[in-house]
């Protein structure tokens, strides 16, 4: 057995309340329609048996209190109270609506639109231990059981939120988000009691007279959500990959509106210039005219002549040299006869006068055709001596 020990200290445990609202409350950051530290019901898929509680405000008409929300509103996708809808006072968002209306924009003012909810105290059947729970159902269920609350032959009104004659509801929930139902919405066929402890029922009863539905609800001021709203309006071009929201998806378009003539300068490439294209395109072809022309011979005297045959250049010729003219090499002739020799095959560079780029290059050029020129004239009477 453990001795008893001397120390003050005294253990208290956590409360249960204590813990609920703890784990019900927000970060500051984060923004909500209704008092942190009130518990909402969320609707799990499948089937959902609740019971409704009645209404404890002062001239209530009925079980459920109509709310207008905007959602998905900042870069946290806050949740806000109509301003407009609810208070008859300006509404920043309803604000951007009209003028995304004005400018045409249907789907992006779609998305701005407040939506109706019926905001209710219920009991969970299937987890009455967490006790009064508040929850915005979608004002399709609250048609669907007001329709079968009144019997359609007597005008009987059956009053399901009664504490110890009322009814329990239920329907089922299909799919999430955009793609969620609410199909075999149903009234009980017996009467039931809150619950069957009495206690608990009188503690459950007191705390919605405590807490009726109207205050349980959170306003935020113009300001608060004005800057919230654009706050994601300029955070969205700073981040591509941000993941777009109903209030950023016109962030771009808000942003440093610039005059479509210098945005588009700025974003699109200049005009490619005229070398540019020039470039890509493949070289002409040479002329014609350029491969044709053939370098005209160098038109000699028949003093040089002689000198190039007699290898006298420079020497001034003889009588007899005159007279009596030794006959020419033969291969010194046939140097001289062509008047433009061959390039080479190894030549890097050849001029486009001399070769035809449609003949091969080792095959040589074609003897010129018969001229009267002194040089010719000189060679023919050379071979005919010889």
């Amino acid at each position: 057995m453990k001795p008893q020990s001397k120390s003050k200290f005294h253990y208290t445990p956590p409360t249960k309340d204590a813990l609920k609202n703890r784990a019900t409350t927000y970060g500051s950051n984060f923004d909500t329609a209704y008092r942190p530290s009130i518990q909402t019901f969320t609707v799990k898929e499948g089937l959902v048996t609740l019971r409704i509680l009645p209404a404890t405000w002062p001239n209530a008409q009925h079980y459920g209190y109509d709310i207008w929300l905007h959602s998905s509103v900042g870069p946290e996708n806050q949740t806000y109270l109509c301003r407009k809808m609810m208070l008859k006072e300006p509404c920043p968002v309803c604000e951007e609506r009209e003028r995304a209306l004005r400018e045409g924009d249907e789907k992006y003012a779609g998305d701005l639109k407040a939506y109706r909810r019926v905001l209710v105290w219920v009991i969970d059947r299937d987890h009455e231990e967490e006790g009064p729970q508040l929850y915005p159902m979608p004002w399709t269920i609250d048609r669907d059981l007001a329709a079968m609350a009144v019997d359609p032959r007597t005008g009987e009104i059956i009053n399901i939120d009664h504490p110890d004659e009322g009814y329990d509801v239920s329907f089922t929930r299909q799919g999430s988000k955009v793609n969620t139902k609410y199909i075999g919405v149903s009234i009980a066929r017996r009467v039931s009691y809150v619950s069957e402890d009495e206690a608990k029922q009188n503690s459950w009863l007191d705390f919605v007279t405590d807490n009726p539905v109207p205050n349980c609800l959170n306003y935020y001021d113009y300001e608060h959500i004005k800057a919230n709203f654009d706050g994601a309006e300029a955070a969205a071009p700073a981040d591509d990959e941000a993941v777009p929201t109903r209030s950023s998806r016109r962030a771009a378009a808000l942003v440093d509106e610039a005059p479509a003539p210098r945005r588009r300068a700025q974003e699109e490439p200049a005009p490619a210039a005229p070398t540019r294209q020039a470039v890509t395109e493949p070289a002409a072809p040479a002329p014609a005219r350029r491969r044709a022309v053939a370098v005209a011979p160098v038109e000699d005297t028949e003093e040089d002549l002689t000198a190039i045959l007699e290898g006298t250049r420079g020497v001034a010729p003889s009588v007899d040299d005159e007279l009596d003219v030794p006959p020419a090499p033969a291969p010194r002739v046939r140097a001289t006869a062509s008047a433009t020799p061959a390039p080479a095959p190894t030549s890097r560079r050849r001029p486009v006068s001399a070769v035809d780029e449609t003949e091969d290059d080792d095959e040589p050029a074609p003897a010129p055709a018969a001229t009267s020129s002194p040089r010719a004239r000189i060679a023919s009477g050379v071979r005919g001596r010889v």
